[in-house]
């Protein structure tokens, strides 16, 4: 009798113990796949930025600068930010910030963007 609840302890133990790695792996696919979905977000926003010229860039508009995405994605908010890079007239550095109830992804850039010719 003894040995049957000892090894019963043993087999709820590791059932316990492999509900816990279940319950974690789902957590963290959940997590990953919010963080691609805002890599996407990330990498969409900069590329509108890109397509900018540079007075665009410097000040960037409100509508630029931050916004919250779209229904099925209304989770999700940006925000984007553009400054000169010092000592360098015609390079920007640029930057995206998706984030979320969780978290928040970042990505950013520098852009050339020279002045038109016969404005120096």
């Amino acid at each position: 009798m003894l040995e049957a609840v000892v090894a019963l302890a043993i087999v709820g133990l590791a059932a316990v113990a492999a509900l816990g790695a279940f319950a974690m792996e789902l957590r963290t696919a959940g997590q990953a796949a919010r963080a691609l979905e805002a890599q996407a977000l990330a990498e969409s926003r900069l590329a509108a930025v890109r397509l900018l010229q540079r007075s665009e860039l410097e000040p960037l508009a409100d509508s630029l600068r931050n916004g919250r995405f779209p229904a099925p994605l209304q989770a999700y908010q940006w925000q984007t930010s553009s400054e000169r890079v010092p000592e360098q007239e015609d390079l920007f550095q640029v930057a995206v910030a998706v984030r979320w109830n969780e978290g928040a992804y970042s990505l950013g850039t520098r852009l050339y963007r020279p002045r038109p010719l016969g404005s120096r």
